[in-house]
């Protein structure tokens, strides 16, 4: 047994009324803080059962939501996980109950019951201090059985309709119940208002439709600047599990109307996207926004973001050119991920423009032991205080090399006497053995999920003297940031960008951030193209908006890749998640034949 969060402690229930463990949470930033079960080996097999139930009381001095997850094992992708989640009052017991293939209630992913790998029991994040008894937590039931249906709302005093505001519609309704499928409207999501819903010129309502609750937007004639806003009760949507937004919008009047959405994070807007031509009264059609959607405003800084798939703050929904009475029917919102991407043709095989290319490097760490003419397994940590670089935390086999990240006690380049940190890690780098001037250069790799931690792929300029890992600080010197990755941002975005720092401060010369969709074993591919004129940065093939550096770097470069802790904008490093790998599936380099330098490949010591 072990907790998610530093927020959770964990002892044995005092009271003899409510016997069992009693799990505190105190107040905090964690957004699931809660209990971690695993098996003492290998994994469950309830395959003679047809659900899991917990029986929790609350013994804390509020109401709280408590949620029960069963996991597989399996590439995050799939999301093998089946949840139910509870309301519950102070002092009152109640049971979770999670049905094998089922979610909140629904079908959803077919967990195979005879290898659950974990389950978590968590609360949302804590604003007071929460307080509850797990009671028992037990397999029953038969194979194939199905949750009990939902019950229905407490009645209302008037079912909404088409067109009205409906007064009442916060009444019975659950603020902190989590949704299935990642729907903002439809599903089982409730909404309310006015909490919910900001109008500016037009009217919405809530309408009830097969069971749901949908938003009915009225739009009088006039400017195209009339519009309605939705927005997340309480913190922001974090919506890093996906890609895009899909909206699912029907016309429901009487007149032609053109649908147009803009999407907020923080303070900065989307550009706006508008349907492609206007839907006849009747007709229905799908609006798909994608994160990686431009930001409104121009001139944007050299260092740019997309809107933050974590930090969803409001959805403006208007119509183009409003010259008469116009409605819509929104009858979904809801974060998906697109299909999955065909490969690029010759990724990984040849460089994604032509040219003369010569390949200088093909690691693909086929054999046993690293390769100590071309990799150092040792250097200095200037990225976090509180990881150390060990051998033993390179893990090659099975065609891979994996910087392994895990809560170990020990010294830094397993020095004795040198600095002691509690959380070893592995290191990769080339620095004094192999460097090159201009080029392409690509890695495949698949990026660690636990909380807290710092990936990179990058370039860095040579020094003169060749110290090992040594930087250069001269103005022509750079570092290409060619895949910077936080797991706070969640599964499907990293950064790319050049720092040139020479100021004496890193200082970014050009950067973005990239929304991008693994391939179907859960790997990325990021490429840099420097040439003497132009960096270009590439995510599996294809060219990052966005992407081009300003200020090109001359300065032979060796390669870097680092797992560590930490970052300016990330979540908390979570020890019940780890240990965790940062997985190197190859790592290639190309040179043009009119740039190839004597000084390129392996340096002789």
């Amino acid at each position: 047994m072990g907790v998610t969060s530093s927020q959770v402690s964990v002892t044995g229930s005092q009271d003899a009324a409510n016997p069992g463990i009693l799990v505190t949470i105190q107040p905090g930033e964690d957004v699931a803080p809660g209990l971690i079960l695993k098996p003492a080996t290998g994994d469950w097999n309830l395959s003679r059962y047809g659900y899991v139930e917990a029986k929790v009381t609350n013994t804390g001095p509020q109401s709280i939501s408590l949620c029960l997850c069963l996991y597989n094992a399996g590439e995050w992708q799939t999301n093998p996980l089946n949840a139910e989640n509870i309301h519950l009052e102070p002092g009152k017991t109640s049971t979770i109950r999670v049905a094998f293939g089922y979610s909140f209630s629904k079908p959803s992913y077919p967990l195979k019951s005879s290898a659950v790998v974990r389950m978590l029991l968590f609360s949302g994040k804590a604003d007071f201090r929460q307080a509850f008894v797990l009671q028992s937590i037990e397999a029953g039931g038969s194979p194939g059985e199905q949750p009990p249906s939902p019950q229905p709302a407490p009645a209302q005093a008037e079912q909404p309709q088409p067109g009205k505001t409906s007064e009442t519609s916060t009444a019975g309704v659950d603020k902190n119940k989590k949704s299935a499928g990642g729907y903002l409207i439809g599903g089982d999501v409730p909404l309310t208002l006015p909490d919910q819903i900001e109008e500016k010129g037009a009217t919405a309502s809530v309408v009830t439709k097969d069971d749901q609750q949908l938003l009915h937007i009225a739009y009088p004639s006039g400017t195209s600047e009339e519009s309605v806003t939705l927005k997340p009760l309480g913190d922001p949507w974090n919506l890093s599990e996906y890609l895009q937004l899909r909206f699912k919008l029907q016309n429901d009047g009487t007149t032609p109307v053109q649908p147009r959405i803009q999407v907020v994070s923080k303070d900065i807007s989307s550009e706006w996207i508008s349907a492609p031509a206007p839907l006849a009264p009747g007709a229905s059609q799908e609006l798909v926004y994608p994160f990686s959607t431009p930001v409104k405003s121009a001139g944007q800084p050299n260092d740019t973001i997309e809107i933050d798939s974590t930090a969803i703050t409001a959805i403006h929904l208007s119509v183009e050119h409003p010259d008469a009475e116009k409605s819509l029917l929104v009858e979904a919102i809801q974060a998906t991920l697109p299909p999955l991407q065909a490969k690029v043709a010759g990724l990984g095989e040849v460089p994604p423009v032509n040219g003369n290319w010569i390949k200088t490097m093909d690691e693909n760490f086929d054999e046993s032991t690293l390769d100590t003419s071309v990799w150092n397994a040792e250097g200095e940590n200037p990225y976090d205080k509180q990881s150390h670089f060990s051998k033993g935390n390179i893990i090659l086999g099975d065609g891979v090399v994996k910087l392994h990240y895990e809560k170990k006690t020990g010294h830094q380049n397993d020095v004795e006497n040198a600095e002691i940190s509690d959380y070893a890690t592995g290191f990769l780098d080339t620095s004094g053995k192999w460097q090159q001037k201009y080029g392409y250069f690509e890695a495949r790799m698949k990026l660690p999920r636990a909380p807290g931690l710092s990936i990179a792929f990058r370039l860095l300029s040579a020094s003169d003297g060749q110290k090992p890992n040594g930087a250069d600080t001269r103005a022509t010197g750079m570092e290409s940031d060619i895949l910077e990755h936080l797991t706070g941002w969640g599964p499907f975005r990293y950064h790319v960008g050049t720092l040139n720092p020479s100021t004496g401060s890193a200082s970014v010369v050009s950067g973005t951030d990239v929304y991008f969709q693994p391939d179907k074993d859960g790997f990325v591919t990021a490429g840099l193209l420097w040439l003497p004129n132009s960096a270009v940065f590439y995510c599996n093939g294809v060219e990052v908006p966005k992407g081009q550096s300003g200020i090109i770097s001359n300065v032979p470069a060796f390669i870097r890749f680092t797992l560590t802790s930490g970052g300016y904008n990330n979540s908390k490093l979570d020890d019940a998640q780890l240990p965790a790998d940062f997985v190197i599936d190859y790592v290639r380099a190309w040179q043009r034949g009119d740039l190839i330098s004597p000084t390129d490949g392996k340096q002789r010591k």
